[in-house]
């Protein structure tokens, strides 16, 4: 039929999977000391494993100073309490 889609199913990704995408998309900016990397894992955990929402919100935080990834995990945090 014309017009019409195919449904897909898409599964959320595990903390482990999704920390790895995040580690991959964002680069070298999280290979930082263990402090920065533990804000870098709570950004990508708020991101609750939807793939798409990790590409974006990794590609936005890349190259970017430890301060914007503390700022940004604030407001995610944020979004994330309120729903």
């Amino acid at each position: 039929q014309m017009g019409t889609q195919k449904d897909f199913k898409l599964e959320v990704l595990s903390d482990n999977d999704s920390w790895k995408l995040f580690e991959k998309i964002a680069g070298d900016d999280i290979r930082m000391n263990n402090k920065d990397k533990s804000i870098a894992q709570n950004v990508a955990k708020c991101c609750d494993g939807l793939s798409l929402f990790i590409v974006i919100v990794a590609k936005a935080l890349r190259k970017k100073h430890v301060s914007t990834w503390k700022e940004n995990l604030i407001k995610l945090k944020r979004f994330y309490e309120q729903g």
